[in-house]
C-alpha cells in the first residue's frame, strides 16, 4: 500500500513539474522543490524495492491504515 502510494504522488509530481516548465516565467523555486522531492520519492521507490527500511514510511502505511 506505501509503495503505490508513493508511485501516485511521484506521477502527480511529473505531472506538475511538466506544467511548472511551461511557464512563463518559469517558477524557478518551485521547479527545485518538486525536482528535489522526485530525486527522493524516486530513492525511496528504490531502498524499497531492495528490503530498505524507513520509519517515515511506517508512518504512512499507519495513515493509509488508518483512512481505509
Amino acid at each position: 500500500m506505501v509503495f503505490l502510494n508513493l508511485c501516485e504522488f511521484y506521477a502527480a509530481s511529473v505531472l506538475m513539474i511538466d506544467d511548472i516548465r511551461k511557464e512563463y516565467p518559469v517558477r524557478a523555486e518551485l521547479l527545485a522543490e518538486y525536482e528535489t522531492m522526485c530525486r527522493a520519492r524516486e530513492a525511496d521507490a528504490v531502498a524499497m524495492m531492495n528490503g530498505g527500511k524507513n520509519a517515515r514510511w511506517r508512518q504512512a502505511a499507519s495513515r493509509s491504515d488508518a483512512c481505509a
